[in-house]
């Protein structure tokens, strides 16, 4: 696992599909053990410092090492071990971008 920070990100919109759709019930089942988790989006964003594209798994909560764990597990179980996601952390900012393309796949009760 990889930890960098991003200096922007454009949110571009919902990634959906067949498998997208599995590692959204995957995800679920581990955000609902955690209450710390308010909401999670699954998107495709754009980095505004090289232009790369990219799916993100965008996270409403604080950051946390013992999720992010978890998290690669599902993914690595779900989408294989050759693949990745990026994990962000949202910012008030990023959290208003992710609520305005899309809708949470996740959302605390």
């Amino acid at each position: 696992m990889e930890v960098f920070l991003v200096p922007g990100i454009k949110v571009l919109g919902e990634q959906d599909g067949p498998l997208e759709k599995e590692l959204k019930t995957a995800l679920t089942e581990v955000f609902v053990g955690q209450p710390k988790i308010r909401a999670a989006y699954l998107v495709r964003i754009e980095r505004q410092d090289s232009g790369e594209r990219s799916v993100a798994l965008i996270i409403q909560a604080e950051q946390d090492e013992a999720l992010m764990v978890l998290i690669g597990g599902v993914v690595h179980d779900t989408l294989g071990r050759d693949q990745y996601l990026d994990v962000i952390f949202a910012t008030p900012q990023i959290a208003a971008a992710a609520t305005k393309a899309a809708d949470p796949f996740y959302r605390a009760s």
